[in-house]
């Protein structure tokens, strides 16, 4: 081999090395790049709301209307919410244990005493709901107490005011005075609105309620907050669905032209005779009508699935939700409802306890300012909510109706069980009357 043949093949190994070198360093830069972009794309699919204050914020701005995707969504669940927990509202009965001093004393002082004082506070009827939303949307709520003096003068004796505190503006902290963290009593630290300085209350001026929190945690953090990116993402896919069906609705007019000339003429004829779906076109080129395919099933599938995450996190049965199509028949919709109502009801007692102790403190305040030898009793009046849901229905008709025929339970313990129904007045007016059972008569005395 000569020299020239020699310097030739060196060289061409080494142009062929920097080739190498090259590709091999493209390729090391498209890899990162791809790297970069799935590392974007996955973040962009994480849940942004971590926090409690960001996860309230944002469920907050979306009941409100105002966010961009999931107000829909987020309303109805925390209507739906509120409505389960308390659909009946709230009712004041007379605690079983209560036995009065005489047979007149039934209680009713307490008992009139406090529903004035819900109906002056705006927190009957329409207030327990809006209560049961806040809890919802926040994780938490509390009300503060203030007694207010009656004027100089008047005969009324003063009244407790009744103030609600709104965890994203006041950031109050609930902690235990207690050695322990399992019980009370508690004292409350907030922040009042157009204020500056932190204030602190003891326990018998406040009482507060948190949903879905830890055991000996006194926060509660929102239902819906670890899934609000859910939520999001079906609303983005809803209206995905619906700009698709905008654009890719109707099929596509496709024509095979022998060249670009006709191309051309093929588009100057469509655009001068302003086409649409459904009129008929005539061309010198093949039409042939495209649809989309695959796309619609795929984003059914993903809809149902990201309903299915929401579904078992809150609960609610997806017909609730507005999506009846997923549920394969009646009894499947209806037997879903058997966990949301067994939520409903462990719900429902924290706020049946709610409401107990808000009594027993309203009444203490009154006792506590006022001195005309007319003392009203704490845990005299207690609260009474029941669900409404048509299993409730069946089974007072297939269950207590039965029982009641039987004589197998008292007609005021079957009176206990119908919504909106007091039985301690109804059995009132039934005094001196003959009430049917069965085939039998009841003197109700």
């Amino acid at each position: 081999m000569g020299w020239k043949q020699w310097f030739e093949k060196k060289y061409t190994l080494i142009g062929r090395v920097t080739e190498l070198q090259q590709s091999v360093g493209l390729l090391t830069e498209r890899i990162s790049e791809m790297q970069t972009s799935y590392k974007e794309r996955v973040a962009s699919t994480a849940n942004p709301y971590k926090t409690a204050e960001s996860q309230v914020q944002e469920i907050i701005d979306k009941f409100n209307g105002e966010s961009d995707f999931g107000c829909e969504l987020v309303q109805r669940i925390i209507n739906l919410l509120a409505a389960f927990t308390l659909p009946n509202g709230l009712d004041l009965i007379v605690d079983e244990s209560f036995k009065g001093k005489t047979k007149s004393d039934t209680g009713q002082p307490e008992r009139d005493y406090l529903a004035k004082w819900l109906d002056d506070n705006n927190l009957n009827e329409g207030g327990t709901l809006k209560l049961a939303q806040e809890a919802n949307m926040q994780g938490q709520v509390a009300l503060t107490f203030e007694w207010k003096k009656a004027a100089k003068g008047s005969t009324d004796e003063g009244r407790v005011i009744c103030t609600y505190q709104n965890w994203v503006d006041t950031s109050f902290v609930i902690e235990p005075v207690a050695a322990s963290n399992l019980f009370g009593p508690y004292k409350m630290t907030y922040i009042p609105e157009g204020k500056d300085e932190r204030k602190v209350l003891p326990d018998n001026k406040f009482v507060w309620l948190a949903v879905n929190s830890r055991f000996g945690k006194t926060e509660g953090r929102p239902r819906i907050g670890g899934i609000l990116h859910i939520l999001e993402y079906l609303s983005m896919e809803l209206a995905d669905w619906r700009k698709s069906n905008e654009l890719f609705g109707h099929p596509t007019p496709c024509f095979e032209c022998k060249d670009a000339a006709e191309v051309l003429q093929v588009k100057n004829y469509i655009k001068d005779t302003n086409w649409r779906v459904g009129q008929a076109i005539a061309t010198t080129s093949k039409l042939d009508l495209k649809v989309p395919t695959g796309a619609a099933a795929a984003s059914k599938e993903l809809i149902t699935c990201l309903i299915q995450i929401i579904s078992s996190t809150t609960g609610i049965s997806p017909h609730f939700l507005g999506f009846p199509n997923l549920m394969s028949n009646r009894a499947t919709a209806e037997s879903m409802g058997e966990p949301m109502e067994i939520v409903s009801k462990s719900e429902m007692a924290l706020w049946s306890a709610f409401y107990d102790a808000m009594f027993d403190k309203v009444i203490r305040m009154r006792n506590a300012n006022v001195d005309n030898n007319r003392q009203l009793r704490e845990g005299v009046v207690k609260a009474k909510l029941l669900p409404l849901s048509d299993r409730q229905w069946k089974q007072i008709k297939e269950v207590w109706l039965p029982l009641l025929k039987e004589s197998a339970i008292s007609l005021q313990t079957f009176l206990s069980k119908l919504p909106n129904i007091d039985d301690e007045v109804e059995l009132e007016r039934l005094k001196s009357q003959t009430v049917v059972i069965g085939s039998e008569e009841e003197e109700i005395e």
